[in-house]
């Protein structure tokens, strides 16, 4: 009976955890490299909504439903979402490029880049490996993971402030 409560308490901690990197937000002030205001979060908290700092965790909970149960494998729906989602996410560096450069800066824009990039392969090895050898660790990481990317550091803001 204890084993089965495992997955779904360490689900739950998981979700409540993506919190930390959503609530970067409110201490930064303005973006920056370790809170570039990712827009899952920022958008709703522009229209006075706290869903905002709630979408990684109920997204990392509804994608990852089977997580509550002990699943070990990843879907190839949650790695073609990743990998549109990562997609998408390149296509906004590129339109918002000139933008970033402009009003965050030059090193701020190529650090949150860089760093962007790195997380978003970090995610992908994790899903590649679980892919290929089903664990629930390994389907939690990169559930867990792809989350954290998009709450803390994907699609950041580039652009003149409101």
């Amino acid at each position: 009976m204890k084993l089965r409560l495992m997955p779904a308490a360490l689900t739950i901690v998981g979700g409540l955890l993506l919190l930390i990197p959503a609530c970067t937000i409110l201490f930064s002030g303005v973006p920056r490299v370790w809170a570039p205001y990712p827009m899952l979060v920022v958008l709703p908290a522009m229209m006075d909504s706290p869903l905002g700092l709630l979408a990684p965790s109920l997204g990392f909970w509804v994608l990852g439903l089977k997580l509550f149960t002990g699943y070990d494998r990843i879907s190839v729906y949650s790695v073609c979402l990743f990998a549109l989602v990562g997609l998408a996410n390149l296509a906004w560096f590129i339109t918002g490029w000139a933008h970033g450069i402009e009003y965050q800066g030059g090193l701020h824009t190529l650090l949150v880049g860089c760093f962007n990039a790195a997380l978003y392969c970090l995610v992908a090895f994790l899903g590649f490996t679980g892919r290929r050898r089903p664990q629930y660790w390994r389907a939690f990481a990169f559930h867990w993971g792809f989350f954290a990317w998009l709450g803390w550091c994907a699609f950041p803001y580039l652009g003149e402030l409101p």
